[in-house]
This record gives structure tokens, sequence and C-alpha cells, in this order.
């Protein structure tokens, strides 16, 4: 018997709308952009099911033209607007312009066109189909909802926790061609005042899972989206599925828009005829939600014209257990009955093994109620060692049915020796790891829980499980973002729509031999091999195996996989992939909007064996301050060669060296300035130009500093003029500056300088890419001078022209923000740290990561490496972990960011010995490099890298001279110690930044 909900039963339609809904009006788009209310303050659908726009025939002629063709929609609307337009004025005998006719031929001219118009209008008319007469629906468009009360509708349990998106009932009328459906939520409908949100209703119009757009369990050649906020709609539109791929969103193809109207908790909306004139008895709908920010609901079930939905859960009893000869049950079914009670005459199963099943007699699921049914074993031959499987793979049922669950996938008796590519995962439970990392990531689908490798029967196998749905996706795939006033709209899409799917992917990069540095760097390896699995709705669409060759990823095959509810397993041919040699493995998973994780081992890194780990630049600089200072950059990377600066004392200039490995060096320095005696040299790479920027400064007294931009070609670099900027209000000798390019191309150079004493001061080029001009300079540190020349300050762009200043005044490391938009500078500095000791040895030092992050490191008073962030409207705040808190007398501090995962690289010396930690997230991880007792000073790195074999760093050493040595991190690749027997060693790692001290996670981009 049919149940309405409560809602329907207590009319509560009637109640007065806090909200008042928004009258649709044409806008000659596709996308129907509702204006301002109108004085039915809803979204107005007339009997023909279409928009009242703004004339008869504006509105019939876009409608009837997108919906029955172009040529029906010229002619309702161009001939009937033109025609009885100019028509009636020419039987008046006055032309448009409103003057009368004044010729006899004109006349007969005109009576030609006007024949010929209406023949053209009765050809073409029959063309189109007409609506039904007398009222088509009982259904009207008006946000009241009063004419749902007879209508029977489906309620549902919670699942989001956004409210507002959170579908709680849903009803569908079909009447006269109209599909009339309404949608109720648990808050209010389109209530974010900042952002967009979207009702998704997927048709299935043949009933046909196998074909159309996949949605969930249903193939939809219709869909209709419906766009709000504020409480108010923002667009809807209707549009048919032109594809063959059952994934691509691209293929959707709009045909115009429909009737809709929400008030408060409720949303209902109306599909014309026109629009579904080849539309099934037997068809079926989906509905979801989402707001846009994470959070999205979906109906449990399909439904159709007919009432009632059957949904089934389906739970293996043994779990990773084996099925005994003494086991009964296998297997627990869940059936909920939506709406209306369902038969259940009969269930088929999908069986492997030797073995039968005790018959289930039909049976009856009362409407809203949960009906548990057991599979039991009713007879076996058991042959130990046997694959079994029992899954449930279609209801007979007077309902839609849907099936949830991959049943039961087992062994009889004894589990198999070896790996097996079955969806059982029973053999990997005592070889998983376990991601130690507890926070989420935004989608937890993605979000690694699990993972492991195996070498076994001249195969190589690898594990991975997620907190979420394996291969999940998402059948919904874009991101809508509310344009504010004055803000362009949303780009028109290119003339060739690229594929848009909402597939998740697991990715499992493979370095078989560890001792060569060659092959696609990813996660600290070099991968030779990938294994690239795509899926949506748990379900695995391609497996795929690809070879690096050549500097690009070649498709070589596919490879065995299986997935289960949150799991995968997948294998490759040791005879596909070569000669293995302390192979390493490295997973990643992401999803279509590029939320990922990754995992590898917390293996160590092992002191390097080889004679040569440590490389020299130049070993005759003779100068204690060549690399000086460690907050200043010195060496980069521009794709192709390292470039690293000094200071050469024998030269008595700063000077430069390319090398394309960091081994070996050019060995034919030049110098960096026409300038003899500038120092402390400062560099910045703009790798998108090719082009480096330079500052120094000499010895000699004065208030300026030298600035030069080259322009990289291969081997060498084109320098154009010095320039000298004003940094300082008095003369100064040996100023140290810091050079830097913001977002916008505007070049920043920050600098000690003097006032009355020591300070600080900022200047911005007046052109972009430019540094022949140079802005008024800006005193940074407000609070006043210092009374000792330990000035060190530094520069890192952010989004937008923003800038960020951090210096060291004597003891006071402070920072300072500059806003793009205003052209102005914070009111005052930020403290963010005092400390004491060695002036020069204590940092700090500053990169900026893909979320505008800021991160900072600096020596305490103690010789402790203490670790501070900024996230992009907050204060500084103390990490919940530091790089360096077990050993004193830690100098020179230097930090790295890899742009490929927001990991930031901290270096610092002790004893004469350079440590590294790596962050990445969520914990420092020692890195142990090279052992070297040679007296260090100036440690500095490069700022940034996409690949951990770009982050080098340098600094002076005494040996019988100065010298100038590098090292950097693909050296120790060669060193990892192999774990487990197989050489294949999983990395754990998260990708998410979960920020310090308020367990705070967000998916990380690409910078």
């Amino acid at each position: 018997m049919a149940k309405k909900s409560p809602r329907f039963r207590n009319m509560p339609f009637s109640r007065k709308h806090k909200k008042k809904t928004r009258s649709l009006r044409r806008t000659g788009r596709e996308d129907h952009v509702l204006s301002a209310p109108s004085h039915n303050g809803y979204t107005n659908a007339g009997p023909d099911g279409v928009m009242n726009g703004r004339t008869n025939g504006r509105v019939n002629g876009r409608v009837n033209g997108r919906v029955d063709g172009r040529v029906n929609g010229r002619v309702n609307g161009r001939v009937n607007g033109r025609t009885n337009g100019r028509t009636n004025g020419f039987i008046k005998g006055t032309l448009p312009n409103g003057r009368g006719l004044q010729k006899k031929g004109s006349m007969r001219r005109y009576s030609t066109i006007i024949i010929s118009l209406v023949v053209l209008f009765a050809t073409i008319t029959v063309l189109i189909p007409e609506s039904p007469p007398g009222p088509a629906t009982s259904i009207k468009i008006d946000g009241k909802f009063s004419d749902w009360s007879g209508v029977p509708s489906y309620s549902q349990g919670s699942s989001t926790s956004d409210q507002d998106v959170d579908i709680s009932e849903f009803a569908l009328l079909s009447e006269n061609g109209y599909v009339s459906i309404y949608v109720g939520a648990r808050g209010t409908i389109f209530e974010d005042p900042d952002g967009l949100d979207s009702v998704y209703i997927f048709i299935d119009m043949d009933g046909d899972p196998q074909t159309g757009y996949r949605a969930q369990d249903i193939g939809a050649e219709r869909l209709v989206q419906v766009v709000g906020s504020e409480g108010s709609i923002s667009s809807t539109r209707v549009a048919t599925f032109q594809g063959t791929d059952p994934h691509n969103w691209s293929a959707w193809q709009s045909i115009g828009g429909c009737g809709a109207a929400v008030a408060e908790n409720g949303l209902e909306v109306q599909v014309h005829p026109n629009q579904i004139m080849a539309i099934s008895e037997n068809f079926q709908v989906r509905i979801g939600m989402d707001n846009y920010d994470g959070a999205s609901s979906w109906s449990r079930v399909p439904f159709g014209p007919r009432f009632g939905a059957l949904q089934v859960v389906q739970t293996g009893l043994l779990g990773r257990g084996v099925l005994e000869t003494t086991t009964s049950y296998i297997l627990e079914l869940r059936f909920r009955a939506f709406g209306s009670d369902v038969e259940v005459q009969g269930l088929n199963f999908r069986k492997a093994g030797n073995f039968s099943l005790h018959p289930i007699d039909a049976f009856v699921v009362p409407a809203d109620t949960t009906v548990r049914k057991y599979v039991s074993v009713s007879s076996q031959t058991i042959v130990p060692g046997e694959f079994v499987e029992v899954s449930l793979a279609s209801v007979d049922a007077d309902a839609t049915v849907t099936i949830l669950g991959k049943g039961q996938r087992t062994y009889a008796v004894t589990k198999p020796s070896e790996k097996r590519i079955d969806g059982f995962f029973g053999d990997w439970q005592d070889e998983i790891l376990v991601d130690v990392d507890t926070r989420l990531t935004e989608n937890p689908n993605v979000d690694v829980n699990g993972y492991s490798t195996n070498l076994s029967n001249q195969n190589v196998f690898a594990y991975l499980s997620v907190k979420g749905e394996i291969l999940g996706g998402l059948f919904t795939p874009e991101k809508r973002a509310k344009v504010s006033p004055g803000e362009p709209g949303e780009p028109s899409p290119p003339s060739r729509i690229p594929r848009v799917a909402g597939e998740d992917a697991a990715l499992i990069y493979i370095d078989t031999n560890s001792s060569i540095s060659q092959g696609y760097p990813v996660g600290g390896l070099r991968a030779d091999y990938l294994v690239r699995l795509t899926g949506i709705g748990g379900k695995i669409i391609a497996k795929e195996l690809f070879e690096w060759d050549t500097g690009r990823w070649k498709n070589v095959g596919s490879v065995e996989a299986e997935a289960g509810d949150r799991e995968l397993e997948i294998s490759v041919s040791t005879a596909r992939l070569g000669e293995l040699n302390s192979s390493r493995v490295f997973f990643q998973t992401t999803d279509w909007s590029r939320n990922h994780d990754k995992a590898w081992s917390n293996t160590t890194w092992s002191t390097r064996t080889e004679s040569r780990s440590i490389y020299v630049i130049e070993s005759t600089a003779s100068s204690a301050s060549s690399t000086a200072y460690s907050h200043q950059r010195k060496i980069v990377y521009d794709g192709t060669y390292f470039w690293a600066f000094y200071y050469d004392g024998d030269e008595g200039k700063t000077m430069y060296e390319y090398s394309s490995s960091g081994e070996g060096w050019s060995n034919s320095a030049v110098s960096a300035f026409s300038t003899s005696g500038a120092n402390y040299a400062s560099v910045w790479l703009d790798s998108g130009n090719s082009t480096i920027y330079i500052v120094g400064d000499t010895s000699a007294s004065d208030s300026t500093v030298i600035t030069r931009k080259g322009t990289i070609s291969g081997t060498s670099i084109s320098w154009g003029s010095e320039y000298t900027v004003t940094v300082s209000g008095s003369d100064l000798g040996s100023k140290v500056a810091f050079i830097s390019r913001s977002s916008t191309g505007y070049i920043w150079i920050v600098s000690s300088c003097q006032e009355t004493n020591y300070n600080t001061a900022g200047v911005r080029s007046t052109n972009t890419d430019d540094v022949s001009a140079w802005d008024t300079r800006t005193v940074l540190r407000t609070a006043g001078d210092v009374s000792n020349n330990y000035v060190f300050p530094q520069i890192v762009p952010l989004l937008g022209g923003d800038m960020y200043a951090v210096w060291y005044a004597d003891g006071n490391i402070e920072g300072r923000g500059y806003d793009a938009g205003t052209s102005s500078w914070d009111t005052n500095e930020a403290t963010i740290a005092t400390t004491a000791g060695s002036k020069d040895k204590m940092g700090p030092s500053v990169v900026v990561d893909s979320s505008q992050t800021l991160h900072l490191i600096y020596s305490d008073s103690n010789g402790y490496i203490q670790y501070k962030y900024k996230e992009t409207s907050g204060s500084w705040t103390d990490g919940s972990s530091d790089p360096e808190t077990e050993s004193q007398y830690n100098f020179y501090p230097t930090l790295s960011l890899l742009t490929t995962s927001d990991d930031i690289y901290a270096f610092y010396v002790r004893s004469n010995q350079i440590y590294c930690q790596v962050w990445d997230g969520s914990s420092w991880t020692e890195i142990t490099l090279t052992s070297d007792t040679n007296t260090k000073a100036h440690l500095t790195s490069t700022y940034s890298g996409s690949d951990d074999g770009e982050l080098p760093w340098i600094w002076r050493q005494e040996t019988l001279d100065y010298e100038i040595a590098i090292e950097r991190i693909p050296e120790f690749e060669q060193v990892i110690l192999p774990i487990l027997l197989t050489g294949l060693v999983p990395f754990v790692r998260r990708l998410t930044r979960c920020r310090k001290g308020h367990g705070e996670c967000s998916g990380a981009t690409d910078r």
C-alpha cells in the first residue's frame, strides 16, 4: 500500500515561507538564469511546461528551438514574432517604422513577402508537436507544494553532515508526458550565501543501465540540474547524453531549461514532454545533491513511475576466513523497502565452487522496513584450496532493485600458499602495513589506509586500501563557484571539449633498479614502470601498465587487478619488468579534482659508501664568506642545469658555474656582475621565462645595491645592464639584500639599511620583469632601528602579487605583509620569535607552499631548530613539533620546498655535519646525509623544486683551501635499505597538508 511521508500527510506547504523563491526568466542562454522575483515570487512554468519569457516569440523561439530543433525555434520565435508584428503593420497600411505605404509597387512586393512567410510558416509548423489539450499536469511549479499531497513519497535517513544537501524525501509524478519531481532536504535547500549548491536529477529514459551516462546504477539519457544560492534558484538546465563513453561528463549537451521552484527545505522540478519524448514507461530516476565543498547525498534507490523501490545490501559472513566443512551461513542479505511494500519472488546468485545453496522462498518486505535473509550452504564437496564465491546477481521483485556490496569470496578449507589476484585479500592480512597518519584527506575514498608489496611466483604483487570506497569516484565531476557582481562569468566551453570523468585512480610506481638514477622522478624514486587503475562506483574501468621511455610514459599493456569494497590488489610478471635490484614501490591515490594521498615506507636513509657523494664546485674560492648568507638563495635549477653562485676572494667577484647533474661542474667560472667587489649575492629564478635576477652590494659606503637581469640559454646567461637601487636612508657598505619576483611579475628587493641606526627596507620595480626603474623604498621595521648591523631580510611571493617579508634584526625575527590590491604594507610588523647567539648563524629561512601557508625555521638561543607557520589569514603559530630538539648548537638553517607535494626540507649544520629533516604535513623525518667533518659555514639551499632531485644545497667548507661544495637528494636514492624479501618497498607519506596543531587537512595542489 502506498505510504505518504509525514511531510505530505501533514500538509506543511501552506505555511508562510521565510524566503521568497525567484521567478524564472529567459536570458537567451541554455542554462536559464533566474532574475529578480516576479509578482508571483516563484519560477514560472506555464501550461505547456516552459517558462513565460519576455514575449511569446522569444520564449517559443528559444525553448522550442532548443527542444525540437533550431528550425522549429526560429519559426515560432522569429516567424511568430516578426510575422505578427510586421504583417499586422502591413495590413493596416503602416510600415514597421510607423510610416504609411507610399507606393503601389511596394505593396505588391510586401504582399509577396507576406505570402511566402505564411507558406513557410504553414509548412514548418506541422513539425511542431502539440501540447496535450486541457490541464497538462496537476503539479504547478509555484513553490507551494500543496498539489503534491496526493503523490506518494519516499523517505530516507541522513547521509551527509551538511543538512542543506542531505536528501530526506523525494517523489515523482509522470502525467501526460510531463515528469515532475519533488526533493526534500533536512536543511534549507540552496541556503549557502557564499557558494552554490546543486540538485542533479538523472533520468534513465529507456530503463536500461547499459545505455547512457552511468549514474550510480542507472544509465541516464537525460540530466536535469538546478543550481542555487541564498535560498533562490540561480539556473536550471536539461541536458541530453550524446556520447558512447558512459563515464564522460563532457558528453552532456544542454537542450533547454525547466520549471523549478524552491521554498525552504523543498524543491519541485518539472520536465516538458518535448525534452523527454522517447521516455519509456519503465524509466528510472536518481537524485543527487552537492554543495561543492565535500558534502553530497544521493537518493538511496532509483525510482520510477511505479511507486516502490528495494535496496539489498550483501555482506560476506566469513570475512577473510575460509569455507570449512562445517560452515552453514555464508552471506547476509539486508532488504530495505522504500515507499511501499515490495514482493520478492526470487533471488539469483553468482556462484563458484562445489557446493549448493538452500533456496529462499518468496517473501514481502514491508514499506520502510528492513528484512534480513541469510544464505546457507546446503551441501558441498570440499576441494581444499578451491576458490569459492557467492554473491547476489539479481532480484526478481515488483519494484526497482539496487544491490550493494561484493558478496563473499574465499577458499575452501585452506588459503593458497602464494598470492592470487582474486578479490579475497585474506592472503594479505599478515603483511599489511597501516598508514600511521590518522588524519583524513578531504576525500576518504583516496585516503590511504593500508599497503603492502610481495614478490612471489615470478610476479610482483601490490596491495592498497583506503578509508572510504576504493575507486569510488564521483558521478557529477564539476565544481561551481558563485560569481560576484562585476566578476566575469564562467568561460565559454572550448570548441573541442576534453573528456571529464569523475573517476578515482590508484597509481603504483615501480623503480626496478634504485642504483640507476633514471626514470620518472616521483616520491623520491625514479620510476621505470607505472600501474594505473581507474574506476568509479567501486568498479575498475581500466588497469594499465606503462613504461617510462625517453621522457614519456608508454602504454605496454594491462595487469591483473581486483577491487573489493575498500581494497585492491594487482600483479605484474617480473618478465615484463626486467631485472629487479633493490626495487622500490610508491603508491598514490587521486580523484578527479586532484585530492590525493600517497604512501611509501618509513625506512631510514643510510650512509653512502661511495667515495664521492659531496661534489666540489670550486676549490680555490679563498673567501670565508663565499656562500654567505644562509637566508639568501644562491643555487637554482632551470630544468636542465644547476647554477651555483658564490664569491671568489681571489677574483674579488661574485662568480657562477653550471652543472647538468651536480656532480661535474663547468670549471669555467663567469662573473655575475660587471662591478668588481659585489658580494652577498641573492638570486631568483623565473623558470617560466628562463630569466634570472641577482642583487648584491660592494663594501663601498653608499645607499644603493646593484641588480641585474639575465636570460638563460643552454649553458650560458646573457646579462642585461646593471642598475643601482636605493634601499638605505644613509650610506652603508656591504648591505645584505634579497631579490624575488611576485606572481604578477614585479621584482622585489629587501635589504639591510641604515637610517639613524640599522633597519631593513623593501622596494618594488616600477614595471614588471624589469630592473631598470624602481619605486620609493619602504622602511619595514616600524619598531625602530636596532643598534647593531645584524640585519638579514628576505621576501617571498604569494598569490595575486602579494608578498611577505621576513627578517632577522639583531635577535628579533619579524615579518610584514604587502597587499598588492591596496599597494600597502601591513600597519606593523609581526613578532615571530627572538633568539640570541652567533648572529648570521641563526636564520631564519622561509618558503610558501601552494595553499599560501608560510613555513619558517630558525635556530633558537640554545641552537635548537624551531619551526613556525602562518596560514593565509592567520598569525604565526608554533609547530606541533620541530626539526631538531634533541641536540643543541645547530646553525645555518635553510629551508626548501618540494612543490609537487608541499613537503619542506630543513637543512642545518651541527658539529660540521649537515643534517636534513623532511616535514610531510604531519611529522618530521630525518634523512642521514653523507658523513663529512670538514669545517662548514653558510649553508644555503634552493628555494624550491618539483622533484627532490631538484633540491640541492651548497656551503663553504675548509680543507687545504676554501671550497664550495654541493650535495642533493638523488645521491641517496642509491643507499636506501630495502625492506621485505622482495626489495619492493611501499612508501608511506601524506600528500595532504595536515596543518600542525589544529588538525586541519586540505588537499595539496601543484604549484
